[in-house]
């Protein structure tokens, strides 16, 4: 059984968040402002609840107990969503759990954790919930409702919260005991996590979610709407609110039993080694590769500092995560385009632009920085700063050019661009691509950033600095505009138009300069300098 711990964890837990949020004066920052959105949607659902009310108690919603379930379906949900990602995040365990360990029992640290995690719900959703019941019950006339939904509000939170803890610790376990799983996790997490911004900018969210929680609803927890309204609704059962308690409770009861089933052979047993290879073919597969040259046509210290960019890159995708942001400022308008059965070919330059700038961001926007955690072995070792720079441009144009013009011809295609505009596009693509890591190394030397960030809840990473970007950014965009707009036809056709030129005649011209800046540059393409002694 539960021992009188439960409290002090509980207590002990609270404070060392409060603190945490306290030292960090950008994460106060944010939690003020979300405090001020959270009033003004607060003040929102309330007058909603209110009319809401008003509607029920005269009638007018002829069965109120329908939306109200589905309703509750998405109110289980969300808690449930946000307590298992802060779970497997790590962000919604015991601040020291060695020490919790050995002072309490794994089943009172799961006890403690879910309290907490109940205040910390509660705190952002239970607050809501409250007012809304309030202003329910001032619209209905009826003070018992106020007490009926503030019931209803903590059985759905304590549902929710268990739920999300048992399956955020089954995450963490899978992980720990599967070695590819722990190999790839973050890759997975990325990935997870820009589904989801991408669900959430495309306002869609409703439409993704509504068939889970149409189905809890169709359960014994739907009959929490019978509790809410079971002061003011005619058809809302007193045996269905109270077999929606006994739900609640025995989903609270089998979720923390089967969180403490999993925290227990999560926190007791040694996790796998997500790099752990067998030592013979280890050591022979060094041995045979160790005289190899480490990227084919470049030199091997160049490629060397490619190779080490690229699985920097694969063994820790979150650094990158900031690449994908503009993504989700276009997740809206593209839905949108794609929902309306086409796209314009307008776009296809700016996906050859964005992935222009995608290449240069990820690898060579912050070289210094990026070296943070070995730059002083970095700095002594017998490579020049030529090669180095080199390096990370090889990096980056490999993988960055074949991408661009993969990417770039595809979706040419699938618009339905004319010849002539695909190849413009294309050539568009490799140019930028090629040439935006330079751009990207210049500012990035210059002003370097070593001090990590925070790029999601739980993962601090060094990233470049907003400065940065923006000295990179706004000089690309605008030395790159001409050759974005004159690359298709509608385009060409404007400018032709402004210059009194024939519109081929400047697409002839846009080949022509992209082909002689490439002549007259080529000695300075990375690699090729390698060469030389």
């Amino acid at each position: 059984m539960i021992g009188g711990r439960v409290p002090a964890i509980v207590a002990t837990e609270a404070r060392h968040r409060l603190r945490a949020v306290g030292n960090s004066g950008g994460q106060a920052v944010a939690l003020a402002i979300g405090g001020l959105f959270g009033v003004v949607f607060a003040l929102g659902v309330a007058a909603g609840a209110f009319f809401a009310g008003e509607l029920v108690a005269d009638g007018s919603i002829a069965d109120p107990l329908a939306p109200l379930g589905r309703t509750v379906g998405f109110a289980v949900l969300f808690p449930a969503a946000l307590t298992a990602i802060r779970t497997a995040q790590g962000a919604a365990g015991p601040t020291c759990p060695d020490h919790v360990l050995l002072a309490a029992r794994h089943r009172e640290v799961v006890a403690g954790t879910l309290g907490v995690e109940w205040l910390v719900q509660s705190t952002m959703l239970g607050v809501a919930g409250l007012v809304a019941g309030v202003a329910f019950a001032a619209g209905a006339g009826s003070p018992a409702s106020a007490v009926l939904v503030a019931v209803a509000v903590a059985a759905l939170l304590s549902a929710g919260v268990a739920v999300g803890l048992a399956v955020g610790l089954g995450v963490r376990l899978a992980i720990a005991r599967s070695r590819l799983l722990a190999r790839f996790k973050t890759a997975v997490g990325v990935a997870v996590l820009l589904a989801y911004l991408a669900v959430a900018a495309s306002g869609d969210q409703a439409r993704v979610f509504a068939p889970a929680a149409n189905a809890l609803a169709a359960t014994p927890v739907g009959w929490i709407a019978d509790l809410a309204l079971l002061a003011v609704a005619p058809g809302a059962s007193v045996l269905r609110a109270g077999g929606a308690l006994l739900a609640a409770s025995g989903t609270v009861l089998a979720a923390g039993g089967a969180a403490s089933w999993l925290a227990d052979r999560l926190w007791y047993e040694t996790p796998v080694d997500p790099h752990g290879t067998d030592t013979d073919t280890d050591t022979g597969r060094t041995g045979s590769g160790s005289g190899m040259q480490p990227v084919p046509g470049v030199a091997r210290q160049t490629g060397f500092v490619a190779r080490k960019a690229l699985l920097r890159a694969v063994r820790s995708p979150i650094r990158l995560l900031y690449v994908v942001y503009p993504l989700f400022a276009l997740a809206g308008p593209l839905s949108n385009a794609l929902g309306g059965g086409s796209v314009p070919g307008a776009a296809v330059p700016g996906v050859a632009l964005y992935l222009a700038w995608a290449a240069g961001a990820a690898f060579t926007l912050n070289p210094l920085g990026d070296e943070t955690p070995v730059l002083p072995t970095t700095l002594v070792a017998p490579i020049t700063g030529g090669r180095f720079v080199r390096g990370l441009w090889v990096a980056a144009s490999g993988i960055g050019v074949p991408v661009a013009l993969a990417a770039v011809a595809v979706i040419g295609v699938a618009v339905g661009l004319p010849p002539v505009d695909l190849v413009l596009v294309v050539a568009l693509a490799a140019g930028l691509t090629a040439l935006a890591p330079g751009l990207a190394l210049g500012v990035g030397a210059a002003f370097p950033r070593t001090e990590p960030a925070r790029v999601t809840r739980s993962r601090r990473a060094v990233v470049p600095s907003l400065f940065a970007f923006a000295l990179y950014s706004l000089p690309l965009f605008v030395l790159s505009a001409p050759a974005v707009a004159l690359s298709v036809g509608p385009g060409r056709a404007t400018v032709a138009s402004l210059a009194g030129v024939p519109a081929p005649l400047l697409g002839g011209a846009g080949v022509a300069g992209r082909r002689r800046l490439r002549i007259e540059s080529g000695d300075r393409r990375p690699g090729v300098a390698d060469g030389r002694k």
